[in-house]
């Protein structure tokens, strides 16, 4: 009875993380159901001019030669372990990036791992690089929050639309920094072999961290062109975004939270109408790169085609 007792709680934990996940997502939703019901008016009045379809349909090319950075991630961290050309660690990326929109958030990582699966890396090999990659993607967040926060002007808006002032925005960003650096290396001593792991974060992170604030920047974009609001601003906050859609257990690509979380730190500074429709316009956005991506992996980077 004892020896079960452990798993017991692992059990318990993991279903309290679903539900708390869950909820996030429902409550997410119904704020967003409950602002575009009070902006309804604005929101179904917005028409696009051709001039804005041609800027956002050149925004998802732009989103799609972005996604070519977490996928040189995957690489570089299957690298790790054992030789794959790109050919193969890109289709596997490319192949499984939309099992990110399935109910539960996880089927893409499984998809990239089964992709791979006839290689030379075996199914533990490829949960480290995969849990590795977990790691790197949200460290990358957060650099890319730090280097975008320190320059962004009027970011102390969306601090102060959540209540923070602008000294507690100050001594965030003095820990954050030694936080991620601690957390990599921790995370790199439990992996085991330090040292190639270490040079290997000092690759990827700054590759996540590129991704993300090209991320940012298109959300940032969005929001010019369809809200007329401040691109900067918008970018921190598209960041921030991600990151809570990020850590949202089950949520679908972030479905929920991450528009939740735009609405919320926006409010303040985008007129609440062009808001909704800038967020929704970067789901599209993103959505359709997406697809995008599968189809041309599908299509160019099979088995035996050149690398």
């Amino acid at each position: 009875m004892e020896e079960n007792t452990p798993l017991r709680a692992g059990l318990w934990f993991r279903r309290a993380i679903r539900v708390a996940g869950v909820v996030l997502l429902v409550l997410s939703l119904g704020y967003i159901a409950r602002e575009v019901q009070r902006n309804w008016t604005e929101v179904s009045h917005w028409r696009p001019s051709s001039t804005e379809l041609v800027q956002l349909f050149g925004l998802t090319l732009v989103y799609i030669l972005t996604l070519s950075l977490p996928a040189e991630t995957w690489h570089q961290l299957v690298g790790l372990y054992g030789a794959e050309p790109r050919r193969r660690t890109w289709r596997s990326f490319g192949l499984a990036q939309i099992a990110r929109y399935l109910p539960g958030n996880v089927a893409h990582l499984i998809g990239r791992a089964m992709v791979l699966r006839d290689g030379p890396l075996s199914a533990k090999q490829l949960g480290l690089a995969t849990l590795l990659e977990l790691v790197a993607m949200p460290a990358g967040a957060v650099l890319a929050l730090l280097i975008a926060a320190l320059v962004t002007p009027g970011v102390d808006q969306v601090a102060h639309t959540i209540g923070w002032s602008d000294d507690t925005v100050r001594i965030l960003t003095l820990i954050s920094a030694p936080l991620l650096i601690a957390g990599l290396f921790i995370t790199s001593r439990i992996a085991g072999n330090s040292e190639k792991l270490t040079r290997a974060f000092c690759i990827v992170v700054p590759i996540c961290a590129l991704f993300m604030l090209g991320l940012g920047a298109i959300f940032g974009t969005v929001v010019w062109i369809v809200g007329q609001g401040p691109f900067f601003v918008a970018t921190v906050a598209g960041i921030c975004a991600w990151l809570v859609g990020y850590v949202t257990p089950g949520a679908p690509a972030g479905l929920g939270p991450r528009e939740a979380v735009l609405l919320l730190l926006l409010s303040n500074v985008v007129p609440a109408g062009g808001l909704i429709v800038a967020v929704a316009v970067f789901r599209l956005v993103t959505v359709s790169g997406d697809l995008v991506c599968f189809a041309m992996c599908a299509a160019i980077l099979r088995d035996g085609a050149p690398a």
